[in-house]
C-alpha cells in the first residue's frame, strides 16, 4: 500500500511519496479525527498521479464506496487548469 503526503519535505521518509499540492479547505474532511481529502479531491489526485489501468480500479472502487462522481471530480479539475496530469499508461 502507497502512502502520500502532501507537504514540503527535501526527503521523505523511505515508501513515502511527497508532492508538493494546493489543496482548498473544503477539499478536506476528517475520518476518526484524521484529516483526509475528499473522495472527489482524492479521485482528482489519483487520476493524474497513477498509471491509468490502475487508476481505472482505484476510482471504481473509490466511486463505489463514496458515491463520487465524475461531475464531483470534474468540479475539482476545474479549480486547477494548470495541473499536470502525468500518468498515461
Amino acid at each position: 500500500m502507497d502512502i502520500e503526503m502532501i507537504r514540503r519535505c527535501p526527503r521523505p521518509p523511505r515508501g513515502i511519496v511527497v508532492r508538493n499540492e494546493t489543496i482548498s479547505d473544503d477539499e478536506i474532511t476528517a475520518i476518526d479525527g484524521i484529516l483526509v481529502t475528499t473522495p472527489a479531491r482524492t479521485a482528482f489526485d489519483l487520476a493524474r498521479h497513477l498509471p491509468r489501468g490502475y487508476a481505472v480500479v482505484c476510482l471504481d472502487a473509490l466511486a463505489r464506496v463514496t458515491g463520487v462522481g465524475v461531475r464531483d471530480v470534474f468540479a475539482v479539475a476545474d479549480r486547477y487548469p494548470a495541473a499536470r496530469w502525468g500518468a498515461t499508461q
